[in-house]
């Protein structure tokens, strides 16, 4: 099993920017023939200070960029991707599906975590 890693720096409240630099990443990862890429927590979102990460413009800019990540990296045949967020709760109680292939998001809320299988 090959294993991609990612160091990249996430920008706070920039989810266009953080979705670029982890689609470059996942892509260049691919093409090296990765089975695993584990990008880091809060990766599309950044990490936030206090409560301000739950303002529902940004909830709803992280649940974009979240769903736009699922689905481009969907495409990189047998490679799973692992990336950290906020906002998927919330997509999978409105119903959103979960990709063809096995996605592992590790979510940090609070003072609570929790581990979500699709």
């Amino acid at each position: 099993m090959k294993i991609a890693l990612a160091q990249i720096k996430v920008r706070a409240a920039r989810p266009d920017l953080n979705y670029q630099t982890m689609l470059d990443f996942c892509r260049r990862a691919a093409e090296q023939q990765a089975d695993l890429i584990v990008l880091p927590e809060l990766a599309v979102s950044g990490s936030f200070l206090g409560q301000a990460w739950a303002s529902p413009g940004l909830l709803s800019e992280f649940q974009k960029y979240n769903q736009k990540l699922i689905a481009e990296t969907d495409k990189l045949n047998e490679t799973v991707v692992v990336f950290g967020s906020i906002g998927l709760v919330m997509w999978l109680k409105m119903g959103g599906s979960c990709p063809r292939r096995p996605v592992v998001f590790r979510l940090r809320c609070a003072a609570s975590s929790w581990i979500l299988r699709c």
